[in-house]
């Protein structure tokens, strides 16, 4: 939200009046948004509280209905009440958004946060309404001899701060000078702060300053909560600062060098080029603060033992010979973000884009968008963007999904939370047994386990021409799943089996095929949505089980509480 500021450049924010009038004589349908002219603002350790104003600016829109409204010019800009144009009238009730989510990734801007940062809403069928706040500001203000390159702001107890769970500030130019002090603005989600809040504030020197507070406190809607001045002073481990490709080489050889922890943090977008290096069994903390590496012909890294986050990758990654595989004698497995991960291993608030194509030769494969295989570890509020292709060569199993290939973990936990998927997974040529899923292909991980709060809204294709020549499991979610809880996920994509078949085919909106390790152990799946569409069009199969759920249920006690269906099962 792009607001004029009066007072100490802190960003306050607004309660909105909105009054319906008639056409206006141009011809557009129009609502005339006025705002109050206060608003309370909290001083971190005080009890004192000011008001400030606040102002509309150039380029604001609403969306009312869907509708986004004509963005505000100069001439409508600057005030406490602005006219909004549309051009088609608006019907009550008037559902209306002032941006969609606090984002995860947000540009730092002078004294201000940046567009549409900070989500309001309404709901009306009164010709007058009030928005309400959906998100809160953080104001903290810096003065030192240092560059601030990134700051990045999360809960201790994990409470999601935005979509993407952390907030990350960027800096236009790669870094903002502290001599002359900034005010550095950034929206989040309300929230209870069990442990507090943690600030890391990041310089171009390779710094680190690390803030904590909020212990124990509630962070309100429509608050800017204020931190007392601070002078910058470096109280973290050293930071490796990676703003180009070379320093980024130069970061993967220390890496497989012996210097496995490390700390780093990219400042700039970086394009990398057919030398790329996977980096092997990292065990520190890679943050992309919310840069883009490109151009990887191969995934970021191999074996992964440490946190890589706040990064998207784009790739376009083609195993096509024996000399591209990754894997162990009778396994392989591929990822664009890593192959495997292992001990110790968390991605978090990343974005895959671009392409993985895969052909099996010969060996059990597992392919996923973030990671081939997971034998430990967490991914968390990820999104996949990026197409899957899948060749199979009749000779082993095939596991992939948009997320991770396969999850097995018969002691440790393997956690998948709050991801995305929007890619699409294909599979062509001579399939065996096969698990395919939105967000995951073949999930057996701990009872501990967690696969929560997931979304699949891509497509999956079992392309003419191939032949399935073993069992098919294919979910939404998962394509087979053991003993294992499944909750509040959603399947809005399509499905297609357009193959021949000699073997068994089980599908299911949510999951293919669910079964227990024959220990009493169940399956629970709770507030689980499928409104996507199943379409099979296989002429000779085996058996064939196919439900808007789970498409079956092999020796396992299980229980769906409150799963809805408004999706479509099609068999030709």
């Amino acid at each position: 939200m792009r607001k004029q500021l009066y007072i100490l450049s802190v960003l306050a924010l607004a309660l909105l009046s909105c009054t319906r009038q008639e056409q206006a004589s141009s011809g557009d349908f129009v609502l005339e948004v006025s705002m109050p002219e206060t608003l309370t603002k909290t001083v971190l350790g005080l009890t004192a509280a000011g008001v400030y104003p606040v102002l509309w600016s150039v380029g604001d829109y609403i969306t009312v209905n869907g509708v986004p409204s004509k963005p505000l010019t100069a001439l409508e800009a600057g005030d406490a009440t602005a006219v909004f144009h549309f051009s088609e009238p608006i019907k009550t009730p008037y559902r209306v958004q002032y941006g969609t989510e606090v984002p995860a990734f947000q540009q730092y801007t002078e004294g201000n946060i940046c567009a549409f940062s900070a989500p309001m809403q309404a709901t009306s069928y009164e010709a007058a309404f009030t928005l309400k706040h959906q998100a809160c500001v953080l104001s903290l203000p810096l003065s030192g001899s240092v560059t601030v390159a990134g700051i990045s702001v999360s809960a201790l107890d994990g409470t999601p701060l935005s979509g993407g769970g952390t907030v990350q500030l960027t800096m236009p130019g790669g870094g903002v000078s502290i001599s002359s002090a900034k005010t550095f603005c950034l929206a989040l989600r309300p929230a209870y702060l069990e442990k507090g809040l943690s600030i890391d504030i990041y310089t171009t020197e390779g710094t680190r300053m690390n803030l904590i507070s909020f212990v124990g406190e509630s962070l309100t809607a429509g608050s800017v909560y204020e931190f007392p001045a601070t002078s910058f002073k470096a109280n973290a481990h050293p930071l490796t600062v990676i703003a180009d490709y070379a320093q980024l080489k130069a970061f993967a050889g220390r890496v497989a060098a012996g210097e496995k922890y490390l700390q780093a943090r990219m400042t700039a977008n970086i394009q990398a080029d057919n030398t790329w290096t996977p980096l092997e069994g990292f065990t520190g903390d890679f943050d992309g603060g919310g840069y883009t590496l490109s151009g990887l012909k191969k995934a970021f890294a191999n074996e992964l033992q440490g946190c890589i986050r706040n990064l998207t990758v784009e790739a376009d990654i083609k195993i096509s010979s024996k000399d591209d595989i990754v894997g162990e004698e009778s396994v392989y497995w591929a990822g664009i973000i890593t192959n495997r991960m292992y001990t110790g291993a968390l991605i978090s608030n990343c974005v895959a884009k671009g392409s993985l194509s895969y052909n099996q030769w010969g060996k059990e494969l597992r392919a996923g968008a973030f990671c081939g295989y997971a034998a430990r570890g967490s991914i968390e509020h990820c999104t996949n963007q990026a197409s899957i292709h899948v060749t199979g060569d009749g000779n082993a199993a095939v596991q992939a999904g948009g997320i991770v290939g396969r999850v097995y973990a018969s002691g440790d936990q393997v956690n998948i939370i709050g991801c995305t998927n929007e890619g699409s997974l294909s599979l062509s040529g001579t399939l065996k047994t096969t698990e395919a899923g939105g967000i995951v292909g073949q999930f057996q991980p701990a009872a501990a386990s967690a696969l929560s709060g997931c979304s699949f809204t891509g497509e999956i294709s079992f392309e003419s021409g191939s032949t399935l020549s073993g069992a098919m499991n294919l979910g939404g979610i998962a394509g087979s799943v053991k003993t294992a809880s499944i909750a509040d996920c959603s399947s809005a994509g399509t499905m297609t089996v357009n193959s021949s078949s000699s073997g068994a085919i089980r599908a299911g909106g949510i999951l293919g095929h669910a079964q227990s390790y024959g220990d009493g152990s169940d399956i629970g799946l709770a507030g689980c949505t499928f409104s996507g569409a199943i379409t099979i069009h296989v002429p000779s199969h085996g058996t064939l089980n196919t439900n808007a759920i789970t498409g079956l249920y092999s020796t396992a006690t299980h229980t769906e509480t409150g799963c809805v269906n408004s999706g479509t099962i099609t068999v030709l």
